[in-house]
């Protein structure tokens, strides 16, 4: 179920969606050229059936020359996400959220959503950046729940931005529904409280 989501919210949208994002966002292609459409659809078919980052780069490989437009490339490179987001695959899966997002081809929510992403992966390997896209991601609207609360805590801690890390410390602790969440936020807020004690 979660997978079969994914791929309604993010792949198969309608290609009249994502045409109105692009010209909103000044990419002015608003379709695929030359076959290329077919061969995203193959492709996305392909993941939706469980196909490897493998498979699904063999089917459009191709395709992904100089000549692509910008609203292929924001597509193309979303799909390829996907698949190494799937296999746990943090850096490639961040530099082709990177290249979606420089396409233009998404605007509001979707850009959103892939800026949410890039954080996520970015996490993995990469808490400077992985904070750089979360902040970029709230400002054009994006609010965290618990758990990026959380996440953003632990983040500015890390950066020893001790006044943001306990921000949203007390956000995640208020909002919390669980005693692992509790825990999690009153272990930073304490040690943030330690650190000002001591002048840090």
């Amino acid at each position: 179920m979660a997978l079969k989501t994914c791929v309604a919210g993010a792949l198969w949208l309608s290609v009249s969606a994502f045409a109105m994002n692009a010209a909103a966002s000044g990419c002015e292609f608003r379709d695929f050229e030359n076959g290329r459409g077919e061969a995203y659809a193959k492709a996305a078919g392909e993941f939706y059936n469980g196909a490897s980052s493998a498979r699904v780069l063999e089917t459009i490989s191709p395709f992904l020359t100089s000549d692509l437009n910008c609203y292929e490339i924001g597509l193309f490179d979303n799909l390829i996400a996907h698949t190494y987001e799937r296999e746990n695959e943090a850096e490639l899966a961040a530099s082709a959220l990177n290249r979606a997002i420089a396409s233009g081809a998404f605007q509001g929510r979707d850009r959103r959503d892939l800026l949410l992403r890039l954080a996520v992966q970015y996490r993995a390997y990469d808490p400077t950046n992985a904070l750089s896209a979360y902040e970029s991601w709230m400002d054009e609207g994006g609010v965290p729940d618990v758990a990026h609360s959380l996440t953003l805590a632990e983040l500015y801690q890390q950066s020893r931005n001790y006044d943001r890390a306990f921000e949203f410390a007390e956000i995640a602790y208020r909002e919390a529904t669980g005693p692992h969440e509790k825990a999690a936020a009153d272990e930073i807020l304490s040690a943030v409280q330690k650190r000002r004690l001591l002048g840090q």
